[in-house]
């Protein structure tokens, strides 16, 4: 390849181009061409052959170390067809590498594309617009599933609330009409009616109408009052007996007593813890029912 360097650019001068337009040609840069004129470097076989097509000759002629024969504007018909073939030239399509004469490039730039290609890469750009659009049509599709499963999930739980309000306070009614007509029957077999004793049973019926509705409401302070009141015992002390009758006797008779006064002291403390229990959700009653509606 003696001398290809000055035939490239002697061809090229002989076309009016530029090392510029030339590249474009070839989709090389400028700096590109300036090299193979320069003898530093050499295009590969397949530039060549664009070129040899560009220039309107053959292969050969483009490598030969012979005076390149390069047909001029009067060598006749041939002639005159091959130059005006090679200068209407607009390049190569950059995906099939075909020559694409003036008017037959579909799109110039960014790159050139025939249109055949350029028919292929937008039905490709078409397929992945599509692709994005049902992505997101089904993103969309999920995002809205999920809202709407939050949303009969908090209807649910709404409605489950509603029905535990409702069972709190009806067992609450019920719970406390009975306690207060046995402690008015009670108090009527003990005493004469007064208005004390009036004042006493409306007491008790709204504490223990706040204390079921507490309960039934989960309040963690009532149920740690009712659990300390049924979970504690008193310990009684150990006792000492001889190993005779009277002893033996003495030990079960004591052991008995014990029984006892534990029982009735375990009934005083849950008792104590009921009536504890019904004091403080007398207080808490109110604000409970207010969030709980609240809630709703």
């Amino acid at each position: 390849m003696n001398d290809l360097g000055k035939r490239i650019g002697t061809l090229r001068r002989r076309q009016g181009w530029t090392q510029a337009e030339l590249g474009t040609k070839l989709n090389v840069t400028a700096q590109a061409v300036s090299k193979w004129e320069n003898d530093i470097s050499e295009p590969d076989v397949q530039t060549l052959l664009r070129m040899s097509q560009l220039f309107g000759i053959t292969l050969d002629q483009m490598l030969t170390d012979t005076t390149i024969d390069i047909p001029d504007e009067t060598s006749g018909d041939a002639g005159r067809t091959q130059t005006a073939d090679a200068r209407a030239i607009t390049g190569f399509c950059t995906v099939c590498g075909k020559i694409l004469y003036e008017g037959e490039a579909a799109v110039t730039s960014p790159a050139i594309l025939c249109a055949v290609c350029k028919k292929a890469d937008d039905e490709k750009k078409e397929q992945e617009k599509r692709r994005q659009e049902l992505l997101a049509k089904q993103e969309e599709a999920a995002r809205l599933s999920r809202l709407q499963a939050e949303e009969n999930k908090k209807a649910v739980e709404k409605a489950d609330k509603k029905a535990r309000f409702r069972r709190a306070l009806i067992w609450a009614g019920v719970i406390s009409v009975v306690v207060t007509i046995i402690t008015v029957i009670i108090s009527l077999n003990v005493s004469a009616f007064s208005a004390g004793h009036a004042f006493l049973w409306l007491f008790v019926a709204y504490g223990i109408y706040a204390f079921v509705a507490e309960l039934f409401f989960g309040s963690d302070f009532v149920f740690d009052i009712v659990e300390w009141g049924l979970s504690s015992s008193i310990r009684f002390p150990g006792i000492i007996f001889t190993l005779d009758l009277e002893g033996c006797l003495f030990f079960i008779a004591v052991k008995i007593l014990f029984g006892i006064l534990g029982f009735i002291a375990g009934v005083l403390l849950a008792f104590l813890a009921l009536g504890v229990g019904m004091v403080c959700s007398s207080f808490m009653f109110p604000f409970t029912l207010s969030k709980q509606i609240s809630e709703l």
